[in-house]
């Protein structure tokens, strides 16, 4: 029997609306309690449901927040953004004191997160004793929880910091914010990662030996009732899929498919054997440019089953990542592991997309190109012509195991046994 674990997030079923941003702690939650671990999670509402504990499949869930607070934040911050969208000379100071105090890819989420944690701190702290909580995984972004990593460990638990993406690492600047990582960073008994580069940077960054790979990874299960590649390529037409959330309106800086719409809308005047799909898109289909919907697909969101269908179905898949800042070299868009399960040709867009592409070059799995309309029109010209001389298969790669979910779950289990949790 393992022991009592408990989870700091600030997002987690059912007390989000975003699958995305609490699936890695859902995941590895799963794999913690069919090992014997009894599994708490305390994270912030951002859903309609009330405040409280509940119980997710397994886990108790336990948020602090009621809705109509949740509701009201998220309607100031709109109005603020939309303040600020509209004069460039505050926007751009904000940043840059935002960045400087915090550090978080996100304009307000880490002054938001550090007030939310040192607002709950107490209830976390009585939690912990209350429960007889053994270890403390504190998982982020945002890493406002991670400035509490001293009171909860003079508590005398274990603590596990869970690097979903990286804090001040791409920021490649000094910030306020450093010495609180590097502070929570040398109290915890051990670091995992969501990648190996981000793992090797935190270990030389900070110093610190016991920091794992731990990779997000793809689903088995899910998997497991997918016909084979060979039932569900397309014949008569060259089939490019993007399956994933993304917003196409206002995307976010890290995820743009702007650029590469408007090259495959051209590339498309020429071609009628072609078929670009965008599954999983966050925006009103009727509000998305009526000649981006006339060249091309867009779907909303799918189950999870039907989405590894759409890429079963399709010759080609998409990942995109846009961003110009050192994030690429330490974040692998998570479909990219179900892209090389279903050994489907992959193309990569994003001028400094590092991680997807090393991954890509790895297995020969595809190609990448930069984030411009020449590149990305040359780069799906040569795609076609590989389609149409029928070279456009890829391999799946001998140690595909290795990226489930369930293998790297497995070695976070054997982490924490080794520290006698």
């Amino acid at each position: 029997m393992g022991g009592r674990v408990l989870v700091l997030t600030e997002s987690m079923m059912p007390f989000c609306k975003d699958w995305g941003g609490c699936q890695r702690v859902y995941f590895y939650s799963q794999k913690l309690i069919a090992e014997g671990y009894d599994v708490h999670v305390i994270c912030r509402n951002s859903s309609d449901n009330p405040a409280g504990t509940v119980d997710f499949k397994g886990v108790k869930v336990t948020t602090p927040d009621g809705p109509k607070q949740t509701a009201k934040g998220r309607g100031l911050k709109a109005k603020l953004i939309k303040t600020l969208k509209n004069n460039a000379l505050v926007l751009t100071t904000m940043q840059k004191i935002y960045r400087f105090k915090y550090s978080e890819p996100n304009l307000f989420r880490g002054k938001e997160s550090k007030s939310w944690a040192q607002r709950n701190k107490q209830l976390i702290k009585d939690y912990i004793v209350r429960e007889n909580i053994d270890c403390v995984v504190i998982s982020g972004p945002p890493f406002g929880l991670f400035y509490l990593a001293d009171e909860i460990k003079e508590l005398g638990v274990k603590l596990v910091l869970d690097y979903r993406d990286p804090w001040n690492l791409w920021y490649e600047k000094y910030s306020l914010s450093e010495k609180y990582e590097k502070r929570a960073v040398d109290l915890s008994d051990f670091v995992i990662a969501s990648t190996d580069s981000l793992a090797r940077a935190l270990k030389e960054k900070y110093g610190k030996d016991e920091v794992y790979p731990v990779l997000n990874g793809y689903d088995m299960s899910s998997w497991e009732n997918q016909e084979s590649r060979a039932e569900k390529a397309s014949s008569d037409k060259l089939t490019i899929s993007y399956v994933g959330y993304v917003l196409v309106n206002t995307p976010p800086a890290f995820r743009d498919p702007r650029c590469f719409i408007e090259a495959a809308c051209e590339f498309l005047n020429s071609k009628d054997d072609v078929q670009i799909k965008f599954i999983g898109v966050g925006d009103e289909l009727s509000t998305i440019k009526k000649e981006y919907r006339e060249k091309i697909e867009f779907r909303n969101r799918i189950p999870v089953e039907d989405a590894l269908r759409e890429v079963n179905g399709s010759d080609v898949a998409l990942v995109i990542h846009t961003a110009k800042d050192p994030s690429g070299n330490y974040i692998v868009c998570g479909k990219l592991y179900d892209y090389l399960k279903s050994g489907k040709f992959v193309l990569s867009i994003g001028d400094k997309a590092k991680c997807n592409n090393d991954l890509i070059d790895r297995y020969g799995a595809g190609m990448h190109c930069g984030n411009n309309k020449k590149a990305i029109i040359e780069s799906l010209e040569h795609i076609y012509e590989k389609w149409k001389d029928g070279s456009i298969s890829v391999n799946v790669p001998e140690d595909i195991i290795k990226y489930s979910r369930d293998y790297q779950n497995s070695e976070f289990v054997r982490l924490l046994k080794n520290i006698n949790v």
